[in-house]
């Protein structure tokens, strides 16, 4: 782990949380998430959220399991064998309803020291009507959150 000695104190970033959707710009955020934890020795957590309709929609336990396995294994193939050999990771699966108190949650209960996450960049009509689980991320984070737009560019 590597530490910036500032003027006050020690900062430390030991854990990265990058919540994915398995979007193309939460595979680029992922790809920065990497890097820095890489360039930092950081531990990198990726999670990704279900919603909670497809839980409701289930027909048994069985079947959440599923859900669940499906979209760790869709996870996990993001992570490939350098990465792994790179870096420490962790993915987390859960269920529900708001990303961003879900993504708020995990970091505090992680104890996540930095959060890197995509955002669409979405302004005027298209935000109001949308919202922005980013912007939402970026006011009630335990920590500091880096945002990867969405410039097109791969």
């Amino acid at each position: 782990m590597k530490a910036v000695k500032s003027h006050k104190k020690t900062i430390a970033i030991k854990r990265i949380l990058t919540p994915v959707d398995l979007s193309p710009l939460s595979e680029k955020a992922l790809n920065y998430a990497t890097i820095l934890a890489k360039a930092l020795e950081a531990e990198l957590i990726v999670l990704h959220i279900l919603p909670m309709d497809e839980l409701f929609r289930a027909q048994s336990a069985a079947e959440i399991g599923s859900q669940i396995q499906d979209a760790s294994r869709r996870i996990e193939a993001l992570l490939t064998k350098e990465i792994r050999e790179a870096i420490t990771t962790d993915t987390v699966v859960i269920h529900g309803n708001t990303p961003a108190e879900e993504i708020i949650r995990e970091a505090q209960e992680r104890k996540i020291d930095m959060i890197v996450m995509g955002t669409h960049g979405r302004t005027g009509l298209k935000h109001l009507l949308m919202g922005s689980v980013a912007e939402a991320v970026v006011r009630t984070a335990p920590c500091p959150v880096t945002c990867v737009r969405d410039d097109g560019v791969a």
